[in-house]
C-alpha cells in the first residue's frame, strides 16, 4: 500500500543504504556517486514522495516525483524497488502514477531513464498505453557507477492523453 515517505525516513534510509552499491540499483541515480541518504522534502511543493509497503510495514520501494509548480509538471521520476518483482509494488507504482494526474492534478509528466535499465520496457509500455511519447534518446549522456556511459531516453505524457486513454479503456471493458 502507498504510504507517505516522510514519516518513514529512518527506515527508508536503512533499506536504501543496504543496497546502495548493489549493481541492481545502479540505474536509480544518474551518477557514478551515490548520496548516502535519501533526502526527503519536508513539503509537497517540490516533490511528491511515497513508499510502497506491505501489510507488515516492510518497505518494498519508493516513488518520487520532482515537481515544477510554475508549469504544474512532474519534471522527473525516481522509482526504486528494494526487492524482487512484487505485485504490491507494481500496484502501488500504478496508483502513484494515477495519483499524479488524478489526485495531484499535474499537467504533464516528463522523465527519463538510462537505456538498459531493467524498467525501460515497462516505461515504454506505460507511455504507449496512456498516449505519451518517447521524446528522444540522448546518446552517451550519463555515466553510472560502473563507469560506463549510457544513453538516456526521454518521455512525456500529458494529462489530457492520460485521461483519454483511460476513458477508452473503460469503454472497451464495458463492451
Amino acid at each position: 500500500m502507498l504510504k507517505l515517505s516522510f514519516p518513514h525516513k529512518t527506515e527508508l534510509n536503512k533499506v536504501y543504504q543496504s543496497v546502495i552499491y548493489d549493481d541492481r540499483y545502479m540505474f536509480y541515480n544518474f551518477s557514478s556517486y551515490w548520496d548516502m541518504e535519501v533526502a526527503l522534502d519536508n513539503s509537497s511543493w517540490n516533490a511528491i514522495e511515497f513508499l510502497s509497503m506491505d501489510d507488515s510495514g516492510k518497505i518494498l520501494g519508493m516513488f518520487r516525483a520532482k515537481i515544477d509548480r510554475a508549469a504544474n509538471n512532474c519534471s522527473s521520476l525516481g522509482v526504486i524497488n528494494f526487492g524482487e518483482k512484487n505485485i504490491t509494488f507494481s500496484r502501488d507504482f500504478h496508483q502513484f502514477l494515477e495519483n499524479l494526474f488524478e489526485k495531484f492534478g499535474l499537467h504533464k509528466l516528463e522523465f527519463n531513464i538510462a537505456v538498459g535499465n531493467p524498467a525501460e520496457k515497462m516505461y515504454d509500455r506505460f507511455i504507449h498505453r496512456y498516449g505519451g511519447r518517447i521524446v528522444g534518446i540522448l546518446k552517451e549522456s550519463t555515466r553510472l557507477h560502473d563507469n560506463k556511459l549510457y544513453d538516456v531516453k526521454l518521455y512525456e505524457l500529458f494529462n489530457r492523453d492520460y485521461f483519454e486513454a483511460k476513458q477508452r479503456r473503460i469503454l472497451h471493458e464495458k463492451r
